[in-house]
């Protein structure tokens, strides 16, 4: 499945998915059906043609979200000379009013605009510090009292679960407001220590702000970066 495939639960995916289209996944995925029936029916098919093609395994359904999305039924489609919209009109609509949406709605949006780490150039057994700019690019200020996490992780960039976090970051004073930014530099780590000791080779080095899903945010997909590190032997 999706969700197994991207290392989350199928609820996550749910939850995610809502978040960045403002639609369910059901709802998208009807959505596309009825384009490319829509698309079909211009070409030529038959309503049961373009019904099958498209992925629906009801014909009565298949009428039913045609006619919800279209507000014409595909026999009326295919009977007049219909001069609407097309594919690419419809789709760019919903886009459209999706981001209206999004921007109508008053929440912070957090992401990280750079992180680095001191040593710049370590060695094997250097304890490293990771710092990380933060930047609200939303359309309202974070909560009063919120407090904005990152989360510095070493690992697999593939796959998030077999990563290690490190060190971690907290800022937890005034509310960051959009457009504003924060530098965040690690102040806790999994061994008491904020630093992380340097082992040889070349490293994921991913940063994620509001790592612990403390803040709602307009996009919860936009939270990390990836950079590589390298480490040399002494």
């Amino acid at each position: 499945t999706i969700a197994s495939k991207l290392y989350i639960s199928r609820s996550h995916l749910v939850r995610l998915f809502k978040n960045v289209t403002g639609e369910s996944i059901h709802k998208y995925i009807v959505l596309r059906r009825v384009l490319k029936a829509k698309e079909l029916l211009s070409k030529g098919f038959t309503a049961i043609e373009a019904c099958q093609a498209a992925g629906f395994n009801d014909y009565s359904n298949f009428v039913k979200a045609f006619r919800k999305v279209l507000k014409i039924t595909p026999s009326q489609f295919v009977k007049k000379d219909f001069t609407g919209a097309s594919v690419n009109d419809i789709i760019h609509t919903v886009e459209n009013k999706e981001t209206n949406d999004k921007t109508a709605i008053k929440l912070p949006d957090l992401i990280i605009t750079d992180f680095s780490w001191y040593p710049e150039y370590p060695v094997e057994g250097d304890e490293v510090t990771f710092s990380a700019a933060v930047k609200n690019t939303g359309t309202a200020p974070t909560p009063s009292g919120a407090v904005i996490g990152i989360g510095f992780c070493v690992g697999s960039s593939v796959n998030w679960a077999a990563s290690t976090t490190v060190s971690w970051a907290n800022y937890s004073s005034n509310p960051l407001c959009p457009g504003e930014s924060v530098l965040l530099k690690a102040e806790g780590g999994r061994n008491g220590s904020p630093n992380w000791i340097a082992t040889p080779g070349m490293h994921d080095v991913t940063a994620v702000v509001d790592d612990l899903n403390r803040i709602k945010e307009l996009n919860e997909e936009n939270n990390k970066i990836i950079k590589y590190l390298y480490v040399s032997k002494k």
